[in-house]
């Protein structure tokens, strides 16, 4: 019984509290709304960042964001623009290597 305790308590002695493994096959999504006010010129609008990542089980990381996104609106008209980028990356426990 004393062999199974200790192997009990290094496993859980091993994992770290500053640095826990990555959690996989997992999405995390993300989303920041910053509205404003124009007051000069009586309008509103919104800047927005989006992203949409997926860990998969093997060490892989497919991502897709928009950021940023802004709406805008006036009494002459409304406007947006936006820019988009496709992200893979090799993601480990404390680090990923990876484009977009």
């Amino acid at each position: 019984m004393l062999g199974v305790f200790f192997v009990l308590v290094a496993s859980e002695s091993a994992v770290s509290i500053l640095a826990p493994p990555l959690v996989r096959d997992t999405t995390r999504v993300e989303v920041t709304l910053r509205p404003f006010v124009s007051v000069p010129s009586q309008g509103a609008g919104a800047i927005a960042d989006v992203t949409v990542e997926h860990y998969f089980r093997a060490p892989l990381k497919v991502g897709v964001s928009m950021l940023p996104v802004a709406v805008a609106a006036q009494r002459e008209g409304a406007t947006a623009i936006g820019y988009a980028l496709v992200q893979v990356a090799w993601a480990m426990d404390l680090f990923e290597i990876g484009g977009a």
